[in-house]
């Protein structure tokens, strides 16, 4: 029991840090990351995980990085740290992301083993985003 508690102590301190980090760049971009990072897991519960990971890698447009305004630079913040947490935080084998890309980290998803890995990827996910979310909420002003 100790150790769930140790697991869901570390997501909420991850969630704390990279709302943090959003704030410390420009209110506008924070503002969108919220209303942003608030829709991911409805969307991975309606659609799964590799469709909503392809959906954050369309709405990010990685290929333009130096040109983004606020929607593709929200969406690429939160394409970063899902790379991040699947990389270095989850608690399932972490997985090896080539060049920090989301489409290597899709690629690397649609390559588990079975379907009940996948099932488990999708739960620790969401587990960080619920962090995420409600440190987004209480963190960042209101539009």
């Amino acid at each position: 029991m100790n150790k769930l508690k140790d697991m869901e102590r570390e997501r909420a301190r991850l969630g704390f840090y990279i709302v943090k980090e959003i704030i410390k760049q420009d209110n506008e971009t924070a503002k969108k990351f919220k209303t942003h990072i608030k829709n991911i897991p409805m969307y991975i519960y309606a659609n799964g995980l590799i469709a909503t990971l392809a959906f954050i890698l369309k709405k990010s447009n990685q290929n333009n990085s130096n040109k983004l305004n606020l929607e593709e630079k929200s969406y690429n913040y939160i394409s970063k740290i899902l790379v991040d947490y699947f990389e270095q935080y989850t608690i399932l084998k972490k997985i090896e992301v080539q060049e920090q890309k989301l489409e290597n980290l899709i690629q690397e998803i649609i390559n588990l083993s079975s379907e009940k890995e996948y099932r488990q990827y999708t739960l620790e996910v969401l587990f960080f985003l619920e962090w995420a979310v409600k440190f987004s909420e209480g963190m960042i002003g209101n539009e």
